[in-house]
């Protein structure tokens, strides 16, 4: 008996040991002092940065672009997944309740021959909550918030890709219509030249 109470005290020490939680890396980008925006590690994306130009045009084709994207589509499906995961993991810290009935029919054959129905009812309930003293459910949780802080920034990140080469698109082709024209003028001035 004592050396199970031993054992089973020796379990619990060792479920309760843990990592502890390692400081983030120093930032190693060295930003200029009179930069014209904040850049580097938390500084905020510039979602509609096209809009700067005020064609409508322009903003028109950029919001169509991101409407349609594969990718960004599919990183909009991860976000609702990892956000998914946030509250699933935030349910781990939370009380579970369970309720049951199950019914039971028998026949049995009584002691004269004679069968004998017998229904039996039967109900459950329990209620369970998982104690936290080391913090791995609230680390569960913040680690599913940094993933998910991650993958807001990879859909980002996607998004401002297609806004980019959709606004480059559009923004090249007034410069190769240009250059089309001027290749149509120097044909044509070079033409009686040639005759």
């Amino acid at each position: 008996m004592k050396r199970r109470l031993m054992l089973g005290a020796c379990a619990a020490l060792l479920a309760g040991c843990r990592i502890p939680v390692q400081p983030p890396p120093q930032p190693t980008l060295v930003v200029p002092a009179a930069w014209r925006a904040k850049v580097g590690p938390g500084a905020p994306v510039e979602r509609d940065w096209w809009r700067a130009f005020g064609d409508p045009a322009l903003d028109r084709l950029v919001a169509r672009a991101l409407e349609r994207n594969n990718d960004v589509r599919t990183a909009q499906a991860r976000l609702r997944e990892y956000r998914a995961r946030i509250q699933v993991a935030r349910s781990a810290q939370e009380p579970t309740l369970s309720a049951g009935f199950s019914p039971a029919r028998a026949r049995a054959i009584g002691p004269f021959g004679t069968p004998i129905d017998a229904t039996a009812m039967q109900g459950s309930f329990q209620a369970a909550y998982e104690l936290d003293p080391f913090g791995r459910q609230a680390n569960a949780t913040e680690a599913a918030r940094q993933d998910y802080a991650a993958q807001q920034s990879a859909s980002d990140s996607t998004a401002l890709s297609v806004a980019a080469n959709a606004a480059s698109a559009y923004l090249n082709v007034p410069g190769q219509d240009g250059q089309l024209c001027l290749a149509r003028a120097t044909l044509a001035s070079r033409q009686p030249s040639l005759d």
